[in-house]
């Protein structure tokens, strides 16, 4: 039963391995590549990244072998965790997120959610995204938000 358990968390992983964000006027690009790491559990807790704090729950930065990434790390997300932005942006116009499997583990879904209040409440953007390769597919958001907005990363599909 233990190996059964051991197995099912890891067919629900997935990684992120950059997170950019570009302002309405496309003058300004935001990249997160997650390379500060840092976080090395996947408990609940923040982490100063390039850009500012995160906060990742259920969520590391990972840079093993099987940590898809464009740079040394990913954030790899478990279960149903979130990776979320703890900091504004002064605006937003296109998100694009690079994600792919952790490892070779199963399939798994995520959507991108903001938040225009400083994380009071949160709005699903666009559509939910399914996860099926070990490559690195690019994911393009169309936010066109003008004012103070920040995001977070929402793992649907998983364990409890």
């Amino acid at each position: 039963m233990k190996l059964f358990a051991k197995a099912f968390l890891a067919l629900c992983l997935i990684v992120i391995s950059l997170f950019a964000l570009t302002s309405e006027s496309q003058m300004a690009t935001t990249t997160e590549g997650f390379e500060a790491g840092g976080k090395s559990a996947y408990a609940a807790g923040t982490v100063t990244l390039g850009t500012g704090v995160w906060y990742l729950d259920d969520a590391l930065t990972g840079n093993t072998s099987n940590d898809r990434k464009t740079g040394s790390y990913s954030a790899r997300v478990r279960n149903t965790g979130k990776v979320r932005m703890n900091f504004n942006r002064a605006s937003a116009g296109t998100v694009s997120i690079q994600h792919a499997i952790y490892g070779s583990d199963g399939s798994s879904s995520w959507e991108l959610w903001r938040s225009t209040n400083s994380g009071s409440s949160w709005t699903k953007v666009g559509n939910t995204v399914n996860t099926t390769s070990t490559s690195l597919q690019t994911v393009s958001f169309t936010v066109n938000y003008a004012s103070s907005i920040r995001f977070e990363v929402r793992k649907i599909s998983g364990g409890s």
